[in-house]
């Protein structure tokens, strides 16, 4: 999983090897709107990027 903070941008590695349907993601900062995007990688170790994003915000 990556993460930005600007639209369109994968960003950096944030989270690897997720097995779980959620996760927590720790250390934002509030107020700031950030951009997630997802890559799969098959049981033949081929990646693919999502092109789809998407997006949160922390509270304060």
């Amino acid at each position: 999983m990556y993460r930005s903070i600007i639209s369109g941008e994968s960003g950096s590695l944030v989270r690897d090897n997720i097995t779980t349907n959620y996760i927590i993601d720790e250390n934002l900062v509030p107020n700031l709107k950030y951009y997630y995007t997802l890559k799969a990688v098959d049981r033949h170790g081929i990646e693919v990027l999502s092109t789809r994003q998407y997006s949160g915000a922390v509270g304060k």
